[in-house]
């Protein structure tokens, strides 16, 4: 289904850092979504937005002006290229964040295959697929950002999220080579990094684990909202890095790794 919304109110005549702004946002309906979008929307941009709860989205979309919603997995060639078919009737494509991802917490060991090659699917090959579906319109500009969002499990695996782990340090990789790629056309590729923020995904955790990871954290978790806000930044039109790993707060090792006293 797609819902679309061309209403402008006199509000998005005024002139923010975004204005006339076309942004994609993939993975629009989690938590990282519901937090960028408006900050999108109030910087001046109109918002394409791609997600798989529909009834979510088609509140975003009436919350926001969005000029399109696309729901349905990206996963599926159909809904790709329905996303592809809104961003060309909005007649440009300035940047794309590409927040789409799942995890799941258990030793590798006992994954399934299905559940397995799902991580590797929702976290690398769907964002690759989505991201290729909307470059021809960057291409014909020569012109884009797109941000792609990982994990600090990307770059520091973590015991117990070993395929997903693997899939984020894909995502770290397909964007560093991406940026190459697509320097010639100025079109900029970077790769956001969080570590772990207050969302859904953390239901898996137990009230102990939590704890235990927010203490590697400095003692708290992120706020969406934080890591929102670092989106926002690699989608600005005056951004000028390509290629870069952007790390949001940090991750210290457990108590197990953690450095014993010199003899």
């Amino acid at each position: 289904m797609r819902y679309t919304n061309r209403t402008h109110s006199s509000r998005q005549l005024i002139r923010r850092p975004l204005a006339g702004e076309v942004i994609a946002v993939l993975g629009a309906t989690g938590a990282l979504g519901q937090e960028l979008v408006p900050l999108l929307t109030r910087a001046g941009a109109t918002v394409l937005l791609s997600g798989r709860r529909r009834e979510r989205l088609g509140a975003m979309v009436e919350a926001s002006g969005a000029w399109a919603g696309v729901a349905g997995d990206l996963g599926s060639r159909a809904v790709r290229q329905r996303l592809y078919e809104a961003a060309l009737a909005a007649g440009r494509l300035d940047a794309i964040a590409c927040l789409i991802g799942e995890a799941q917490m258990g030793a590798f060991a006992g994954l399934s295959d299905a559940q397995a090659l799902r991580l590797l699917r929702a976290n690398l090959a769907i964002p690759m697929l989505a991201v290729k579906s909307l470059l021809p319109l960057m291409l014909r500009h020569k012109a884009g950002r797109i941000c792609l969002v990982s994990s600090v499990w990307g770059y520091q695996p973590a015991s117990g999220e070993v395929a997903y782990s693997a899939a984020k340090a894909g995502l770290i990789g397909f964007g560093r080579a991406l940026a190459e790629e697509l320097a010639p056309s100025q079109i900029l590729v970077n790769v956001l990094a969080p570590a772990a923020f207050v969302s859904p995904m953390l239901a898996q955790f137990s009230a102990a684990d939590l704890e235990a990871l927010a203490a590697r954290q400095g003692g708290h978790l992120l706020s969406a909202r934080t890591v929102a806000r670092r989106i926002l930044h690699l989608l600005d039109p005056d951004l000028r890095i390509s290629g870069r790993l952007v790390r949001v707060g940090r991750i210290g090792p457990t108590p197990e790794e953690s450095p014993g006293p010199t003899p």
